[in-house]
Parts: C-alpha cells; structure tokens; sequence
C-alpha cells in the first residue's frame, strides 16, 4: 500500500513534537520594549500539539525584538521555532533560518538546553539522526531525566529502525507516568512498523481512552487501520482529525489526513473523491509530496498518463529521494516500454528502502513484461512475504505469471489469495480477458 511513511508522518510518520523548556539562564532582555515583542510573539505562536498558528505575526514581533536587543537569546530560539514550523520540506530556507538562530544562541551561551534541542529536532527533520541524537545528548547535561528530551530520543531511534531501543525509551518515559500519551503513541509507532497491526491499534487506543483529541493518536490508528484494510474505519478516523483542526491552526494535521484519505478512496477505487483530497492537500501544502504522488495515481488510473508524469516529477523535485516517487516514476517508465530506466528506479527505491514490498512487485511486474519468468517469481514472492496478509497485488502478479507458465493451478490460488485481501481487484480486470473469468468462478464460489 503506497503510505506516508508510517512512523514518520509519518514512516507514519511521528512529527516532531515541539514545545518550550523554561530558558536555564542566559537569556539577555536589554530593554522592556523588546520583553514586550518576545511575550506577544509567544502569544501568537501556539505550540499546542506542535503546529503552527499565526507565524507571520510571531516572526514579525521576534525580529523586531532582536533589533532593538541583538543578543536576546530567548527571543532567538522562539524565532528559530517559528522558522521551524514553517518549514515545509527537509530543503527548506526556514529550516536553515531557525538553524542559524539557535546556533547564534549557542554562541551567546553555550548552556541552552533549548537551542541544542532545537538543532536536534531541525536534523531529524533532516533524517540526519546520529547529528539529532547528539545534540539532545548535549542538552541532556543541563536538564537531565528531561522527559521531552527522551521522547526525542525514542523518536530518534525509531526512525533509525532501532525498535528496542525506542520502546526502552517510551517504556521509561510510562514507567514514570503511565498516562503520557505522546509516549503511548511512540509504543504504538513501534509496533506499527514492526507491522504488528492489532498491538499498534490497541496503543493508539489507550491513548485516545486519555486524551480523545490527540491528533497523532488518531492518525495512528488511522494508519494502522489501513494497514489492515479497515477503509471505513480508517478514514473515520482522518476524518475526526480534519474536524479537530482549525481554519488557520493546524494545517499540517489536516494536509495529512486529507492525503491519507486519498489513498483510502484510491484502494476503494473513487478515484473522483481521492482526487478531491488530494487537491485540497495541494492546496494547503503545494509542496506535499504525497498529495501529488497521489494526483499521479488518479491520473494514471484515469489513463492521463503525461498528467500522471508530471505530477510524479513535481513530487521528486519536492523530495529528490522518495521512495515512492521513484516506485512511481519506475511504473510509468514501465508503461512506456522503458524497462531499464524502470529498474533503475525500483534500484533507487531500494536505496531507500530495502524491505519494499512495492519496489519488489513493481520489479516483478517489470521481469513479467520482459518474459523473464523466473526472475518475476521470485520478486512477487518477496514482495507478498513482507505483507503477507493486507498487500494484495504481489498474489495478483503470480497469478499472471503462472498462467504465463499455463499453470492454472496456481494461478487460481493466487488470484484466490489476492481476492480474499482485495475483492475491488475484479473491478481491475475488466480489460484482462486471461484473469477475469477466473475472477468472477471465484467470487461466484464465495459466495455460495
């Protein structure tokens, strides 16, 4: 299933949580006017659940205090939150902005907690995560057995694919506190990538029986639902998620669940209503990756295919290394007839993720093309290993190739397998004159 990252968000997928420690020292107001700029800044700035809400505002008032106090280090690193909720890719000049500000801090005053964690969260965002995990090692030495700082640290670790040692740090974090949501949902963004579904599912659960409203506990259970393919239920929940948000708080929460419900509508086929989705996620966010890679499967499914490329490489020029920019680059390369160019994407997906079970099938799909019948078994065979249970398409890639093989034996009991994980399949057979009958003898047989 093509997903924002699960973890990550999301891989998922969590985003980084922003908050404020209270300053240890070093923090140099020179006059009451500029006192006055910081404080209003920080009004309009809302933290609350790590996103922003008035920026401009803040960003105006902080630049103005540092003006009339050049070495306000609280007003620094309040500004270089700010530039970092406004960054909206790993590229962007806002996270250069807020990092300059916190090291400008540092220079003032190499004791600010804040400053370091700052740089940590700007690097994971960067996926730079042995640099994110110093610098939160170093703010560690001023404010030790901070909790933030070790659901950081999980985080870290998380993303790193280190899944002991991040549920050792949220285990810690409940041990001292057993209703710490953020650190419930980490136990429950483990599991999810270790795709243990029904464990991440109850996690998300707990949080939510503490805190109704937490975004990220209903994001991830919506993401764990549709990992099992609970469509309805999944998009229940990213649905909650948009009512949660506000008219200008909160956009990101919303860009995510509106791109999530796309792919939910896409997997049910209403291509009409994904489309939707994903345009108001454009909107919102022109630069979001997923909403474009989005708009390029309606495309494609509509049969626009240079509609579909160019959305595809609108995406890649966002995040020059995505996975699946490069899964879906590789698909419509294929569709061309340009089977070595679609290798050396399904290779770049590889690069990034070895365990794709979306790079093995469109690399199966590429061998089955070319005629080359072993190499497609054995592709369809890992891809449908990684997701045994919820990832259709690998069984449905094994049933054109053992009827290739005029194995229909086989062939049966994959299509058998891909319809008890997909049953809409049979609306993506209509023009394969091979599959189709046999798709409708076993629907047929199911039913009765």
């Amino acid at each position: 299933m093509d997903v924002i990252k699960k973890g990550k968000i999301f891989k998922v997928c969590i985003p980084v949580l922003l908050f404020f420690i209270i300053l240890a020292g070093g923090c140099t107001v020179e006059s009451g006017a500029a006192r006055r700029n910081v404080e209003l800044a920080r009004s309009l700035y809302d933290p609350a659940y790590g996103w922003q809400n008035h920026c401009d505002a803040a960003e105006a008032e902080l630049n103005t205090a540092l003006k009339k106090s050049p070495n306000d280090t609280e007003a620094m690193i309040l500004l270089g939150r700010v530039y970092l909720e406004q960054a909206r890719s790993m590229e962007s000049r806002y996270l250069r902005k807020a990092e300059r500000n916190f090291k400008t801090a540092l220079n003032y005053n190499p004791q600010l907690p804040d400053a370091y964690i700052g740089l940590g969260d700007i690097y994971i965002r960067q996926g730079k995560y042995e640099e994110a995990k110093n610098e939160y090692k170093k703010a560690v030495r001023f404010i030790p057995g901070t909790r933030e700082i070790e659901i950081r640290l999980g985080n870290v670790f998380l993303e790193q694919g280190r899944y002991v040692q991040a549920f050792r740090y949220y285990r810690e974090i409940l041990s001292k506190d057993p209703n710490d949501v953020e650190a419930i949902v980490g136990l429950g963004n483990v599991r999810l990538e270790q795709r243990h579904y029904e464990e991440a599912v109850n996690y998300y659960k707990k949080a939510l029986k503490i805190d109704p409203n937490y975004p990220y506990a209903q994001m991830g259970l919506g993401n764990a639902l549709m990992e099992k393919r609970s469509f309805d239920e999944a998009a229940a929940r990213f649905e909650r998620v948009i009512s949660l948000s506000k008219p200008e708080k909160y956009t990101h929460f919303s860009e995510y669940a509106l791109v999530r419900l796309g792919q939910i509508r896409l997997e049910q086929r209403k291509y009409d209503q994904a489309g939707e989705c994903f345009k108001k996620a454009i909107e919102l966010n022109p630069e979001s990756e997923h909403a474009l890679l989005g708009m390029a499967k309606v495309y494609l499914a509509e049969g626009k295919k240079t509609d579909a490329l160019m959305k595809v490489r609108e995406a890649l020029a966002v995040d020059p290394i995505s996975e699946f920019g490069f899964i879906q680059m590789g698909e419509l390369q294929m569709l061309g007839g340009n089977y070595d160019e679609a290798r050396d994407q399904v290779n770049n997906a590889f690069g990034i993720n070895p365990e794709s079970e979306e790079a093995y099938y469109l690399q199966g799909r590429v061998y089955l093309t070319e005629g080359k019948l072993d190499e497609a078994e054995t592709a369809f065979k890992k891809s449908a290993s990684l997701e045994p249970e919820y990832y259709a398409k690998p069984y449905l890639g094994l049933a054109r190739l053992y009827l290739a093989k005029n194995d229909k034996t086989e062939a049966v009991k994959n299509l058998e397998k891909a319809l008890s994980i997909d049953p809409l399949i049979e609306q993506d057979l209509k023009k394969d004159p091979d599959l189709l009958p046999l798709a409708e003898l076993i629907l047929k047989k199911q039913q009765h």
